[in-house]
């Protein structure tokens, strides 16, 4: 199947939209900043347009990086972008504080130097090599399996992300010795032209019976053929909207809804699972996690999801506290589960606040 190509319209539309949200968030950034310095900040205005033209640099960075494969314009945009949001946050704690009549000079020298030391340990913590999380799948009238499952989702390789921690993530997985890996999707940023070496690294994860993947929305804005053909290459069988028998577990994928705008069909739940065993083990894959209750009606023991990022970066991490019903962790319907990872790597900014990155261990 040939991915349509986008209209030159939504690209505005797109690029109309975020550029608003930056300068909006540029200007909500240096009202603070003058209120706290009690008007020391000279032009608002001129101050501002100044902040919201740095923050353009990501995206002249992702056109560089799509069309010319230089990288650095995007690495430097990409630490400016968030270094932006957790200005947002500082700033709205500022107001707080402003508010409870702390001296202007204060709070402004205290924001200054929190937006600074947030941003370096972001970096340095989105460095480190993903935590294992340990989750076991005791069902109280099936018999355990005794298989290791690892998920991995939302590694997002965007041309930033570097060999070093590629081979790190590939040497902690194959230590696991797992039976089954299992990817939900997000993987590419950049075309896998501009990263040979991180693709070429992939395809040495190891598993004993089988690798499964499903799609993110990225890997349809990324074009779902070059994902498909990425899969093929690294030793992964993409099940979307299939299901797929292996070593006693029925494992039921689907494709991430955002594939719809770019002409690709997804069935409904309820058609996906209608040649699913009921008796079996049944493990939902979905990039996102906001389906579970669809998942959980069928019977499904356990949901791995991914998507969220929770945690990345503030004020995203509310955004999604508010937004998900299941935005991190631990979840439950009735006998169904849910395990909503943090991601595996990072997305934007190459920078996690709150929180490591995951790599989360199924014992089924």
């Amino acid at each position: 199947m040939t991915t349509p190509a986008r209209p030159l319209a939504q690209y505005a539309i797109f690029l109309t939209i975020i550029s608003s949200i930056l300068f909006g968030t540029s200007v909500y950034i240096m009202v603070f900043f003058k209120a706290a310095t009690v008007g020391k900040v000279a032009g608002i205005l001129p101050a501002a347009v100044g902040l919201w033209a740095i923050s353009l640099t990501y995206l002249l960075g992702e056109w560089l990086s799509h069309q010319f494969g230089i990288i650095i314009v995007k690495r430097i945009g990409a630490v400016i972008l968030g270094c932006l949001s957790i200005s947002v946050a500082v700033a709205t704690a500022g107001y707080a504080l402003l508010l409870l009549q702390i001296p202007g000079p204060t709070v402004a020298q205290w924001a200054l130097t929190s937006i600074a030391a947030m941003g370096i340990w972001g970096i340095l913590n989105a460095t480190r090599v993903p935590k294992l999380t340990r989750v076991n799948l005791i069902h109280p009238t099936k018999s355990p399996l005794g298989l290791t499952i690892v998920h991995l989702t939302d590694i997002h390789l965007d041309g930033i992300t570097s060999t070093q921690w590629v081979r790190q993530l590939v040497n902690q997985v194959n230590v696991l010795s797992p039976d089954i890996v299992v990817f939900t999707g997000d993987l590419l940023d950049i075309h896998p032209d501009r990263i040979p070496e991180q693709i070429e690294l992939l395809k040495y994860i190891r598993a004993k019976t089988a690798k499964l993947a499903v799609s993110g929305n990225h890997d349809f804005y990324m074009a779902y053929p070059t994902y498909q053909s990425v899969l093929e290459s690294i030793g992964f069988t993409l099940i979307d909207n299939q299901h797929h028998h292996v070593a006693g577990i029925d494992f039921v994928g689907i494709s991430d809804r955002d594939g719809r705008r770019f002409g690709h069909h997804r069935p409904d739940v309820d058609a996906i699972f209608s040649g699913v065993p009921q008796e079996g083990h049944r493990i939902a894959l979905s990039h996102r996690p906001d389906e579970f209750h669809h998942f959980a009606r069928h019977g499904v023991l356990l949901q791995l999801s991914g998507h969220t990022h929770w945690g990345q970066l503030p004020p995203f991490d509310f955004v999604i506290r508010m937004w998900y019903a299941h935005g991190r962790g631990h979840g439950q319907l009735g006998e169904s589960r849910i395990y909503v990872s943090k991601g595996t790597g990072v997305w934007g900014p190459p920078m996690r606040l709150f929180g490591r990155s995951e790599i989360v261990v199924v014992t089924v």
